[in-house]
């Protein structure tokens, strides 16, 4: 009977250290950008993210918006989010967060577009924001 004790409490010490030997599957790189890496070239592997973290203030009317979607190898991960100031102030900017993920080596551009959506495609953006991204 004690064999069997000690036999089951190695087995059961042996399969938890199997357990406690896996690795975590390796985190992505994330690579984060402002507005003072606009006309950037970025150098990245296959599946790494791209944020972008963009001054906003979306109570003048101003947001920021894609001028024309990447290409295939470079695509977007959901909405884009605002991330409010942390202050009481009405009226003063947050951070406009846009997500994207290197899915194929290749060229691609980013380009977003700081207007009001009801202005006409006549009138100059307020500010503009572009970088390019060179996926391996």
């Amino acid at each position: 009977m004690r064999f069997k004790t000690i036999a089951a409490l190695l087995a059961l010490a042996l399969a938890i250290g199997a357990c406690a030997r896996k690795e975590a599957a390796p985190k992505a790189v994330e690579v984060v950008l402002t507005e003072a890496d606009a006309g950037a070239t970025v150098s990245v592997a296959k599946g790494a993210r791209i944020v972008l973290r963009l001054e906003s203030n979306p109570s003048t009317g101003y947001r920021w918006s894609e001028v024309t979607p990447p290409v295939e190898s470079v695509r977007r991960l959901g909405e884009d989010a605002f991330v409010a100031p942390d202050t009481r102030l009405v009226g003063a900017p947050g951070v406009q967060v846009f997500t994207y993920e290197v899915a194929a080596p290749g060229r691609a551009r980013v380009a977003l577009a700081y207007a009001r959506s009801w202005e006409s495609a006549e009138v100059a953006p307020l500010r503009a924001f572009e970088i390019t991204v060179v996926a391996r």
